[in-house]
């Protein structure tokens, strides 16, 4: 059972409320996430979600956005001078750049640019949304336990979100899997 310090193998699929998926393991790469609960890897809600799972468990959990990456925040938005910026023009309004701070790097939303004025935006982009993850437990290694790794949870016959193989099922899970494929 999972529990503080357990070394987790999971696939997730993360969606919005309108169903878009923002993050799923089977299309970054195919390849399941491996944390350790409590090192904050993943969010904080999404850890406890998972605490109390074995391998083979599945769960659909949904976290508010206050739980998440917060409200949204109108006061988290800046206007600086155009001229502040060479070729301030060419931002990519809509989409995201990264300022080097002293804290470190930055990424910001660039909302406008226009009347001579750049706009940032410095919410999280999932800021005021709540989160859906369908998780999918592969694999735990207990706290103290040794690095003996164990099998992955899923038979050869099934696909890592355990549909059958050679059943079509990306609109379901998001795993982009397909017909007859063997991962």
């Amino acid at each position: 059972m999972i529990e503080s310090g357990s070394r987790v193998k999971l696939h997730f699929v993360g969606t919005l409320a309108d169903g878009r998926v923002f993050y799923s393991t089977h299309i970054q790469g195919g390849t399941p996430m491996e944390i350790t609960i409590g090192k904050h890897e993943v969010l904080p809600s999404m850890e406890q979600a998972i605490i109390g799972m074995q391998p083979g468990d599945r769960k659909t959990v949904t976290i508010p956005a206050k739980d998440a990456y917060g409200e949204y925040d109108a006061s988290l938005k800046e206007r600086v001078p155009a001229s502040e910026f060479p070729n301030a023009s060419d931002l990519p309004v809509g989409d995201f750049v990264v300022f080097n701070t002293d804290a470190g790097p930055l990424r910001v939303k660039v909302e406008s640019v226009e009347d001579g004025m750049v706009t940032f935006d410095y919410n999280h982009e999932l800021a005021g949304q709540d989160l859906t993850f369908k998780i999918d437990v592969l694999n735990v290694m207990s706290p103290g336990q040794g690095a003996i790794e164990h099998e992955d949870f899923y038979r050869e016959d099934e696909c890592g979100c355990k549909q059958a193989l050679g059943v079509h099922h990306d609109d379901e899970c998001g795993c982009g899997h397909v017909h007859g494929e063997k991962r």
